[in-house]
Formats: C-alpha cells, structure tokens, sequence
C-alpha cells in the first residue's frame, strides 16, 4: 500500500458520520376566538361600545404534553392581556374605559412532531397575531360582550441525530 492510501484508509470516500444536535423536531399553529363578558361597575349601563384596545400581551413558559386520547405530542401555551373597552352610557352623555386581565390556555397539538428526538430540551411559543376584537356589542343586561382572536405558533426543540457523508480532503500525488 502506498503512502497516498494508507492516508486514506481512516476515512474511506463517501463514508458517514453522526452529528448530535439541537432542531426543531415539531411545529404547531392555531387560531383561537374567545368570548368576554364585561360587567360594568355600579349601576352603570353601557349604551354603545366605541372601541376596544389590547395591550399587555404576555406568554408563560411554554410546557410539552401528551395527549393521553389520541396518543399525540402537544404544547400547552398560557398567558394573558390587558383588554381595554371604552363606552358611552348614561343615554350616550357619559363615556369611560373599563380594562381587564383575560387570561388564556391553549393546547396546541404537534403537527409534524418526528417522534425520532434523543430527548426534548426546550419549547418556544409565539404570538403570531395578536388578540383583536372582532366584535363588540352591549348586552340587554348592560354588560359588554367582546368577541376576539389571536394566532398562536409554537416549536419543540430535541437533540437528534444527522447523518452526513464526509469526503476526505483529495490528496496531491505530487506532495507525497
């Protein structure tokens, strides 16, 4: 053997090797719609609702789960806003802003989750739109109905494995 193929033999042309990482091994998205009931203070009755506002928006950490039913991987999202609903009443002279936490909790079940993950190390979520009203209204007992949405988007993240082919740097005939 050559001095050129003993060089060679410790890492044969086309031959593997295993890299353990971090990836995203599963996704999961959502639209949620919610209803909230606003109860005004004291004897007042709402007349007509002007405008909604949300501010505040805050996730906690998210937490992976199984979902024993249907034997399927899953991120469980939590958090809240601030939700904001100004209105007139007293036959319309009157108006005022009533604000309120709304507290949220989501499952979001894996789309794409590979099942192959050495070990889950973290999870990640993110609002992708934030809550909006998408309706207003006042309700016969002068309460305030708000109707709303957000999206929600989360990740898993686990080490795996990767498979690469690894090519050996070619060898100069001429160098040897």
């Amino acid at each position: 053997m050559n001095e050129p193929e003993k060089k060679r033999a410790g890492s044969p042309k086309g031959a593997f090797r295993e890299i353990i990482t971090k990836a995203v091994c599963g996704t999961a998205k959502k639209t949620c719609r919610y209803t909230q009931l606003l109860d005004l203070p004291g004897d007042i009755v709402a007349s007509n609702v002007l405008g909604t506002s949300v501010t505040q928006v805050r996730l906690k950490e998210p937490e992976v789960t199984e979902a024993r039913a249907q034997n399927l991987m899953s991120v469980r999202v939590e958090g809240q806003f601030d939700l904001h609903v100004w209105y007139a009443h007293s036959y319309g002279r009157s108006t005022d802003v009533i604000k309120q936490t709304v507290p949220f909790e989501e499952i979001l079940p894996l789309q794409d989750f590979d099942g192959h993950s050495l070990s889950l190390v973290d999870a990640r979520a993110m609002i992708t739109r934030v809550p909006q009203c998408t309706n207003a209204m006042v309700e016969k007992s002068g309460g305030v109905k708000i109707d709303f949405e957000l999206a929600l988007y989360a990740e898993v993240i686990g080490e795996t494995k990767v498979w690469v082919r690894v090519y050996p740097p070619e060898q100069d005939d001429e160098e040897s």
